[in-house]
C-alpha cells in the first residue's frame, strides 16, 4: 500500500452518491478526496489543487462529458485517468485507450477493489518513462528545461505551465507576479492583448472555485437571448459565473449596457435581476479599452469597476527567450508530447519574425505537431515551415477553437 498523505484523488461523477464510500475507503489511509460533477469542474479543481489520479464515471452515450474528458487530457497530459463505465463497445474502448486511460472499470465496481486499482494507477504514473536513445520528445525537452521550469514554478506554474504565460522574459515575470491579484478580481477585469482565443488560457486559471460556471462569448454575439442561453446552467442555482468576452472593443453601447447589468442588479430587468452581482466578467480586447473610453466609445463606468485590474499581456516580440518553452508546452498540451523534436527546431522557432500575435504562433506550432504525426513522427524545420504557410488558410478548428465550442456550446458552429 502506497499510503502517501499527499496523494489527491479527484472523482468526477454527475451523481456523487459514492462520495461517502470513497471517503471511508481512502481518508483513513492518508489520501485526500475531491468530488465534482463533471470534467469542467475537474479542470477548475486541477488548476488550484492538482490531483494525482482522476476517476471519471462516464455514461457510454454522454458525448458532452467525453468531449470534456478529451480537454482534460489535453490540459493535463500526464494525469492518470480511470474510467468507470456501464459497458462499452470495442470502438469506444479504443477511443478511451487513445486518451491514455490507465484502466476501465465496468459497473458495478466492487468497493474493496477500488483502493488496489487506484494504487496500481498511481504506481504506473510513478514509473519513470524510458527515453529513446536517439530521439527527444516535447515532454523530454520540458523535463530537461529545468532552469526554465524552475523559473516558471516560482510563479506557481510548474510542469503544467500555461503556454501563454510560461517563459523567462522580464515582461512575463512581471505579469506572473501580478497574476495572483488578477485571480482575485471582484467583479471585472480587463486584459489588453492580441491573444484572440488564447485568452481562454487565462480564464481557465481564473476559475478556481469548483462551483463556478465558465462561459465565453465573442462581443459581436452578445444580446439578451445569447446571454440567457450562456448563463442558463446557473439560472436555478447559486453558482457564480465567469463570463469571458472576446474582442471586447466591438461592444457597442447597447451591448456594454447588457454586460454592465450582469454586474449590478437593475430592477425590472429579468436577466439583471437573476444574475446581477453573481457574474464576474473578463473583458479581452486587442485594442486599449481605456483609450476607447477616453474617445467616448466605451463606458467609463464599466471600466471603473476594473480599477487597477487592467492587464496588458506582453507581445511575443518582447519575449523571444520564451518562444521555445512556449512551443514545447503547446506540443505537450495539444497531444503531440510524444512526437520527436529535431534540435534544429529551436533556432527556427526563435528566429522567426513573429509579429506579436499569439494566435498564429500557437496554431503554427500545433499544426506542425499534427503534420509530424502523419509524416513519420518527427518535427523538423520543414514541418514548421509547412505549418507556417498553411496556418493563414487553415479553417478547421484547433485547440483554442475546440475549447471555445465547449465554453460557448451551440453558439459556435464550424463548417
Amino acid at each position: 500500500m502506497l499510503n502517501h498523505p499527499d496523494y489527491h484523488i479527484l472523482v468526477s461523477d454527475k451523481v456523487p452518491v459514492g462520495e461517502s464510500i470513497l471517503a471511508l475507503l481512502f481518508i483513513p489511509i492518508g489520501y485526500r478526496i475531491t468530488c465534482v460533477q463533471n470534467s469542467t469542474e475537474a479542470v477548475a479543481v486541477m488548476r488550484s489543487d492538482p490531483a494525482d489520479v482522476v476517476l471519471v464515471d462516464l455514461a457510454a452515450d454522454d458525448s458532452v462529458e467525453l468531449g470534456m474528458l478529451v480537454m482534460l487530457r489535453k490540459f493535463f497530459p500526464a494525469l492518470p485517468m480511470v474510467l468507470c463505465v456501464g459497458g462499452h463497445s470495442e470502438a469506444q474502448g479504443a477511443q478511451y485507450r487513445q486518451l491514455g486511460v490507465v484502466d476501465i472499470w465496468i459497473k458495478p465496481v466492487d468497493p474493496r477493489a477500488i483502493v488496489e486499482q487506484v494504487e496500481l494507477a498511481l504506481e504506473k504514473r510513478n514509473q519513470k518513462p524510458v527515453k529513446a536513445a536517439v530521439s527527444v520528445t516535447a515532454a523530454d525537452w520540458l523535463a530537461n528545461e529545468s532552469e526554465a521550469l524552475d523559473a516558471c514554478s516560482q510563479w506557481g506554474e510548474g510542469a503544467m505551465g500555461v503556454p501563454l504565460r510560461m517563459g523567462l522574459s522580464a515582461q512575463v515575470r512581471e505579469f506572473n507576479k501580478d497574476f495572483a491579484r488578477l485571480r482575485g478580481f471582484g467583479s471585472l477585469a480587463v486584459v489588453e492583448s492580441r491573444l484572440g482565443f488564447g485568452v481562454l488560457d487565462l480564464a481557465l486559471d481564473l476559475v478556481r472555485p469548483q462551483d463556478s460556471l465558465l462561459v465565453a462569448c465573442l462581443a459581436g454575439w452578445i444580446d439578451r437571448a445569447v446571454l440567457t442561453e450562456l448563463l442558463e446552467p446557473a439560472q436555478n442555482n447559486d453558482r457564480s459565473v465567469v463570463l469571458v468576452v472576446l474582442e471586447s472593443e466591438n461592444l457597442d453601447t447597447q451591448k456594454q449596457s447588457l454586460v454592465e447589468g450582469l454586474l449590478c442588479r437593475r430592477p425590472g430587468d429579468a436577466l439583471s435581476e437573476c444574475f446581477g452581482g453573481r457574474v464576474r466578467v473578463l473583458l479581452c480586447g486587442a485594442e486599449s479599452l481605456c483609450a476607447l473610453a477616453e474617445q467616448g466609445r466605451f463606458s467609463e463606468l464599466l471600466l471603473m469597476r476594473a480599477g487597477a485590474m487592467v492587464k496588458q499581456v506582453p507581445a511575443l516580440v518582447q519575449r523571444r527567450e520564451d518562444l521555445w518553452v512556449m512551443a514545447l508546452a503547446i506540443w505537450t498540451r495539444t497531444g503531440s508530447e510524444a512526437v520527436t523534436i529535431d534540435p534544429a527546431c529551436v533556432a527556427w522557432v526563435s528566429e522567426q519574425a513573429w509579429d506579436g500575435d499569439y494566435g498564429p504562433f500557437h496554431r503554427t506550432i500545433e499544426l506542425a505537431g499534427h503534420i509530424a504525426k502523419k509524416v513519420g513522427g518527427t518535427v523538423t524545420p520543414r514541418e514548421l515551415a509547412r505549418a507556417a504557410a498553411l496556418e493563414p488558410t487553415w479553417v478547421k478548428p484547433l485547440y483554442h477553437e475546440l475549447l471555445m465550442t465547449e465554453l460557448a456550446g451551440p453558439l459556435v458552429e464550424w463548417d
